[in-house]
């Protein structure tokens, strides 16, 4: 709810002062919240990592059975890698594009983008935004390749193509590429045999 918090579409009352600071916009780089999202964004992105790694180095030894599972599995932690780049580059980055008034911040500071395991006296520094966009759309489209390479995924509870697919509209949506946006979300409606709702009616009625 943190996000719901800081665009006031709830309010706290005394039993609920965790959230003042945050409600108020005085965060500080001790907050508590604030250093459990990096810390445990980072924590998803490093594992991903280490599972991307390891299939490098185990995928060609294993029967055809559980070749299939690793190729599911590799594509569940491209899918998450990029899942836990959004969420902290929405918390801890500036918006990509502004519509109004055209700003621009792709150059501006973006997230430690991992391509290997960092090591203990490994120097890591943060990449442009741009760069962690990219990032992240490379990782869903490498995701997508090992779903399509099986044509199997593990259902709802877990990363599967329509989430890719949703998650590269989301991204294209504050890239402001309203075009791949569009696409990727139909795409994602598709495959779950969904559609969007147009009727005012229908879509209140979502909610009741």
């Amino acid at each position: 709810s943190i996000g719901d918090i800081a665009s006031d579409l709830t309010y706290f009352t005394f039993q609920g002062g965790h959230f003042t600071s945050i409600y108020s916009y005085n965060i500080t780089d001790e907050d508590s919240y604030m250093l459990d999202i990096w810390e445990y964004g980072y924590k998803v992105a490093d594992n991903a990592t280490r599972i991307i790694e390891a299939y490098d180095n185990i995928y060609a030894e294993q029967t055809p059975t559980d070749q299939v599972d690793l190729d599911v599995m590799v594509a569940e932690a491209y899918g998450l890698r990029a899942l836990a780049y959004l969420y902290m580059s929405n918390v801890f980055c500036l918006p990509y594009k502004v519509e109004e008034g055209g700003v621009n911040n792709g150059e501006e500071l973006g997230l430690v983008i991992l391509e290997k395991p960092v090591g203990v006296n490994d120097k890591v520094s943060r990449s442009t935004i741009a760069k962690t966009y990219e990032a992240m759309l490379s990782d869903l489209d490498k995701s997508l390749t090992y779903f399509t390479k099986v044509n199997k995924d593990r259902g709802f509870e877990y990363i599967n193509p329509s989430a890719v697919h949703a998650l590269k509209a989301r991204i294209y949506l504050y890239m402001e590429d309203y075009t791949n946006a569009i696409t990727e979300a139909n795409t994602a409606l598709a495959a779950q045999k969904g559609k969007i709702i147009t009727d005012a009616d229908a879509y209140k009625a979502m909610y009741t």
